[in-house]
């Protein structure tokens, strides 16, 4: 897994990965590691599609240097299922967000 961490600003850490999987994993690990308190402290983790940000670290530097000696475990989906959620795309607003969202 290929790991590239960037400052953001003072105490902030994002933390891109080389696919969404990945990106899960770590997700997964870091919620592990603060649960059993094993994580610096952390105000927030949010994942996003191939990317983990963390804020409120008191050392960003120190956390992006021990990542790449991890080991992350693969997520275990067990018996998770397909959940899909209809959606319409059409609607009296439509030309005007299209309009507005290019």
């Amino acid at each position: 897994m290929t790991v590239r961490t960037l400052p953001v600003g003072e105490h902030g850490l994002l933390i891109e990965l080389d696919s969404g999987e990945a990106a899960e994993a770590l997700h997964a690990e870091l919620l592990r590691r603060a649960a059993a308190r094993r994580l610096p402290a952390v105000r927030e983790i949010v994942p996003a599609a191939r990317t983990v940000f963390l804020d409120g670290l008191a050392d960003p530097g120190r956390l992006a240097a021990e990542l790449p000696g991890w080991r992350i475990p693969p997520l275990d989906r067990g018996d998770s299922e397909i959940v899909e959620v209809p959606v319409r795309y059409d609607g009296p607003d439509l030309d005007e967000v299209a309009r507005r969202w290019g």
